[in-house]
């Protein structure tokens, strides 16, 4: 999500040794091109993460802001999802002395660009669908395997079942996930 190629770099290079226990050192020229590829690659993407930085963001700060995205609403300092919920920016402003977008999370201060306002709503998506599906099956999965969700992530349900069970739930999992939501019947 809009990573240059320094963060970039660093990150491969720590998660290689962490997941694969070999080091993979890109010097700062290949991490330029990997990511200078995927932005060209995926301009879909990275033009997103533009209108997102320069329109939508200074938009948020507006109280009468009132827009449509996709199938987010666009509103002052937040996002409302398809269910209802929201993602809140407060106090978003563009910092003086960086020109750096800034919002209250908490106690912390955070940036936000482009490729993080992205993340966040995709997360968010991702999430609701999931979590659909799982409520969904919650009761049939209980009745037909004894299985049962053990965990749960934004884009991900895993369940717990006897071994004879599993193809069977694999599959019914993997329909449902592709089961498109009411609000987005085109994904």
């Amino acid at each position: 999500y809009q990573v240059g190629h320094r963060k970039y770099r660093a990150s491969v290079k720590h998660l290689s040794l962490l997941q694969t226990g070999q080091l993979i050192d890109l010097s700062e020229a290949e991490a330029q091109h990997h990511v200078t590829l995927y932005r060209t690659d995926n301009y879909n993407i990275s033009g997103m993460w533009k209108v997102l930085g320069s329109r939508v963001i200074p938009a948020m700060t507006y109280p009468n802001t009132d827009f449509m995205l996709g199938p987010v609403r666009v509103m002052f300092e937040k996002i409302v999802l398809p269910n209802g919920m929201c993602l809140h920016y407060r106090n978003l402003h563009r910092n003086a002395m960086t020109g750096e977008w800034q919002f209250i999370y908490g106690r912390e201060v955070k940036k936000l660009y482009g490729g993080k306002l992205l993340e966040n709503i995709v997360q968010a998506l991702c999430r609701i669908i999931t979590m659909n599906v799982a409520l969904r099956l919650k009761d049939k999965f209980k009745k037909m395997f004894d299985s049962r969700c053990a965990m749960q992530a934004h884009d991900e349900l895993m369940y717990v079942c006897l071994d004879k069970y599993a193809e069977e739930v694999k599959q019914m999992l993997e329909y449902e996930m592709r089961v498109a939501p009411e609000w987005w019947p085109d994904i």
